[in-house]
């Protein structure tokens, strides 16, 4: 699919997910080892890789010549009403969570990032809670906490 891609000018890149193969740092590892950077990339879904266990501030170094794209979010785990279960999670704005997002910024300007880092939130996770009244959190958190002029 990489090649196929490739020759149409277009770069394939593989998501880590939870729930899937890839979801674990481990099985992240074993993908990207395997990938032919010529024709595969990374798309680091630092919440996915966090739930699964691993360390996103990390795997941004780690991986830094193959990421071409990240998904940034965050993830609350465990949850309040199961917290004993370490799998219970939902994904919420940034800085509502777990991930330590100011780590994984520090590092892209460590490596001198300038591809797409796309901010996602998969739903509304308060119930009286509008989509924009998300985005505005997530986008106060990146003004006020990580210093983007926005």
């Amino acid at each position: 699919i990489g090649k196929q891609t490739s020759d149409l000018g277009i770069q394939t890149t593989y998501h880590n997910h939870m729930n899937q193969f890839g979801e674990t740092p481990e099985e992240v590892d074993v993908i990207v080892q395997a990938m032919n950077p010529k024709y595969l990339k990374l798309l680091l879904d630092v919440a996915h890789y966090h739930q699964g266990g691993g360390n996103p501030a990390k795997a941004v170094l780690d991986y830094k010549d193959i990421i071409d794209a990240l998904h940034i979010k965050d993830v609350q785990s465990p949850l309040n009403d199961k917290p004993e279960d370490p799998k219970a999670y939902k994904f919420v704005e940034l800085g509502q969570g777990n991930v330590n997002l100011k780590a994984v910024f520090n590092n892209l300007q460590k490596i001198n990032f300038k591809k797409w880092a796309i901010v996602e939130l998969d739903g509304v996770p308060v119930k009286n809670r509008t989509p924009k009244e998300s985005g505005e959190i997530s986008k106060a958190f990146l003004k006020d906490k990580i210093g983007f002029k926005i």
